[in-house]
């Protein structure tokens, strides 16, 4: 018996885990979103309905495609479906439960945090549902592309500056409600009081207006650099005193950045519009980020504190989560019966 997976756009990691179990995998490798959602929506009109048939769904759009399929009576139960849920729920009371009755009738559903899974209906979810772990962070690699380009900078600054400099980064999309805007106006306009001279590095994405406002905010500052995107290794975080991930106005799913950056700079000043880090606080190299005080007086009350432990803290994240192959294996097992 041939079992097909049709996923919304081409994941390398799922393909690798999938063929493993002799399942054929299916995905456009189209860089171009439209493309990859217009094959994905055509591909599965074309096979609902088949046995030995996987749909897996990734994002709203494609999951209440699915959803909505189902509730015609054009995809039954001949078909598998697993919705995976990257983000909390949609914050419009309307949006979500829409939302919910579209996917609620899913196979399964993977939410990538307990804070994700919360956050919707739990009277309206799939009675199988799983939290995948947080592989990403333990598997994340040595070295990459952009260390020599980053280790440049991080020893010129080091170099050209006093010895007590420290080197702050920020790594994450470059949006408003990120919270990076408001870190730069804070680290231009408020004193420090501190023997310790901070220097901000942002890496990160986003789009052409966003990027000129954060430019824009930038300016003629000294300690402040905007280095584009980069690909996220050890050996970059090692460059680095300290993290900061201020989203405080963000509704974080996971909080991957701030995840990463506590486990490999071994400190971070972090925040979240959900409850996703509360649980870490209490932990070495977990600092609450607060928009409403001195950024210094934060940086320098983190900076002296002890430093996690990153096996403890990746052991701490995964509890209660299921390994990615785990649940693969289960659903090929369900898919069968």
């Amino acid at each position: 018996m041939t079992v097909n997976l049709y996923d919304t756009t081409w994941n390398s990691e799922m393909r690798k885990r999938v063929e493993k179990l002799a399942i054929n995998y299916h995905a456009s490798k189209s860089k171009a979103k439209l493309l990859n959602v217009i094959f994905y929506y055509l591909k599965v009109l074309r096979k609902i309905g088949e046995k030995d048939l996987i749909i897996h769904t990734t994002t709203r759009y494609t999951a209440a495609y699915v959803g909505l399929l189902r509730l015609m009576g054009m995809h039954d139960s001949s078909t598998y479906w697993i919705n995976h849920e990257h983000m909390v729920a949609p914050s419009s009371k309307v949006i979500k439960f829409i939302y919910s009755k579209l996917v609620m009738n899913s196979n399964v559903t993977i939410y990538s945090s307990h804070t994700c899974k919360k956050s919707y209906n739990l009277k309206t979810i799939p009675k199988k549902s799983f939290i995948s772990n947080v592989s990403s962070i333990s598997q994340m690699p040595t070295s990459g592309k952009d260390d020599e380009r980053i280790k440049r900078v991080t020893s010129l600054l080091r170099a050209s500056n006093d010895k007590n400099t420290r080197l702050l980064l920020y790594c994450g999309r470059i949006r408003e409600d990120k919270g990076i805007f408001r870190l730069v106006e804070k680290l231009k306009t408020e004193k420090n009081a501190s023997n310790n001279y901070y220097l901000l590095i942002i890496l990160g994405s986003g789009n052409p207006t966003d990027l000129n406002i954060l430019k824009s905010k930038i300016g003629d500052s000294s300690n402040i650099y905007y280095m584009g995107s980069a690909q996220m290794s050890k050996r970059i975080y090692a460059e680095f005193d300290i993290g900061i991930t201020p989203s405080d106005r963000f509704r974080e799913s996971l909080g991957l950045s701030g995840l990463e950056q506590a486990v490999y700079i071994g400190n971070a000043l972090i925040a979240s519009k959900t409850d996703c880090y509360d649980y870490l606080y209490k932990y070495d190299g977990f600092h609450k980020y607060d928009p409403w005080l001195n950024i210094y007086k934060q940086l320098e009350n983190a900076i002296y504190g002890n430093r996690t432990s990153p096996k403890e803290i990746i052991d701490i994240i995964n509890r209660d989560c299921m390994k990615m192959e785990d649940i693969i294996n289960y659903i090929l097992v369900d898919s069968r019966k």
